[in-house]
């Protein structure tokens, strides 16, 4: 199975519809230990108490409380108080989408490009290093192994856009013509 993680936003690379697209909320995952993921993981998609994350992962109410506290810290979760029972609910900022499992079709919609190896003169330098993917694929789903883990380069067009004395940079996907990011 061939995984395409984008080294400078650190998401999962999918080709749907003809189109690449970068999964969402992968970044988190770098800098969280194993109990802070689970917590992670379960908030996904929930708005739960203290009480309730405690009951899904066993965790001592100090444990979680931390948690939620750096999960806090870097605007990770928000938090709303219910009005009728005062009780503390907490969610994720960001919708996470990953896919559920390591056998999910959306990994391996780059099996069926062709790619090819290509000499690069300059690489932008990643952000997120592959030392760290087997250790990630861990965190998301327990029985992944990790084989083999290699660089492929994907065409993007870098423009800078000048108007009224300012500069704009926008990276453009030379493959579908569509704009990846501006800044």
């Amino acid at each position: 199975m061939l995984y395409l993680q984008e080294t400078t936003t650190g998401e999962f690379v999918h080709l749907l519809n003809d189109k690449f697209v970068e999964s969402h909320g992968l970044k988190w995952f770098f800098s969280l230990n194993d109990e802070e993921t689970d917590v992670m993981k379960i908030l996904s998609g929930n708005e739960l108490s203290i009480d309730e994350i405690m009951g899904k992962t066993q965790f001592t109410e100090g444990k979680v409380i931390r948690i939620l506290k750096k999960f806090a810290d870097t605007k990770m979760i928000g938090a709303t108080i219910d009005g009728k029972t005062g009780k503390k609910f907490y969610w994720l900022r960001e919708k996470m989408d990953l896919p559920p499992s390591e056998r999910h079709e959306l990994l391996e919609s780059l099996s069926r490009v062709p790619f090819t190896r290509a000499n690069a003169l300059a690489m932008e330098r990643p952000v997120f290093g592959k030392e760290h993917i087997p250790e990630i694929m861990r965190k998301l789903w327990k029985n992944a192994v990790v084989k083999k883990i290699g660089s492929v380069y994907r065409p993007v067009w870098e423009a800078i856009l000048e108007s009224g004395g300012r500069q704009r940079k926008v990276l453009i996907d030379a493959v579908t013509g569509r704009e990846i990011s501006a800044s």
